[in-house]
């Protein structure tokens, strides 16, 4: 299987990968061995995606779960990079295409959220994901008609090959070729590096703002800025961003920017 520029599989044709509830039961009226929907949908939580899909009893569940708010934020720049942009290139829309509701609070007459500038985009990201996001840490406590498998996220970027191999005991699929295998997940894991080095950078770029330390960055997409705000927030401290469409690339610029609250 080949790896996308982006580290993703989406070149990978899945036989069911619904998108909403409704793209979901339309589409279980053909036979499928194999459905893989995401969660959260815009239609739809967890529970029900699963009560909903599980109808045999000889079904079996495996829940990717989020084991922290970190695990959550690193899942948010995997969806930026793999989804949002890079092969698939589907714009934010991922992210902010279920909260629409509440970008009147920024300008009335708002009907879109890519009408926001960059400034009120980052700021919005920045308050509704911590809530957003729960569902990926709370679904491993979800209760299902079956005894699902549970595997984080973080297990599956730090030790694939050992995920694939629980996962597939759990299915009673054999490999055949352990060497293939281990090839794959040492090339995938490799293609992942770039983003867990981004998350990195966020954490340095949070600590020496708040150390004042001087430290310089290239410029960073609106996820990753959004973390920061919100990780500035966690610390007391709101940034002054009216206006702020061009995010600071520099520790001590962004520090004069901050106000205890």
């Amino acid at each position: 299987m080949d790896i996308t520029k982006d580290g993703s599989m989406h070149i990978f044709n899945k036989q069911l990968h619904p998108l909403t509830r409704n793209e979901a039961l339309s589409m279980l009226q053909f036979p499928v061995d194999i459905c893989t929907p995401i969660y959260p949908m815009k239609d739809a939580k967890l529970n029900e995606i699963a009560a909903e899909l599980l109808i045999c009893d000889d079904n079996k569940l495996i829940v990717i779960h989020a084991n922290s708010s970190s695990d959550a934020e690193l899942n948010m720049l995997f969806q930026y990079h793999k989804i949002a942009t890079g092969v698939l290139n589907m714009s934010e829309s991922i992210l902010c295409g279920n909260n629409g509701h509440n970008i009147v609070n920024w300008n009335i007459n708002y009907t879109l959220w890519q009408e926001m500038k960059a400034w009120e985009l980052r700021e919005w990201i920045s308050i509704f994901y911590p809530q957003w996001t729960l569902e990926w840490i709370n679904s491993k406590d979800v209760k299902f008609n079956c005894n699902p498998f549970l595997v984080s996220s973080i297990d599956i970027l730090t030790n694939l090959e050992s995920a694939f191999l629980k996962i597939s005991e759990y299915l009673g699929l054999t490999i055949i070729n352990k060497t293939e295998l281990t090839q794959f997940c040492n090339k995938w894991t490799k293609a992942q590096q770039y983003i867990v080095d981004e998350y990195k950078l966020i954490e340095l770029i949070v600590n020496n703002t708040l150390s004042n330390e001087e430290y310089d960055w290239p410029a960073l997409n609106i996820i990753a800025e959004s973390i920061i705000q919100k990780r500035l927030r966690d610390a007391e401290y709101e940034l002054k961003c009216y206006n702020l469409n061009t995010f600071p690339t520099n520790s001590k610029t962004l520090a004069n920017l901050l106000e205890k609250v």
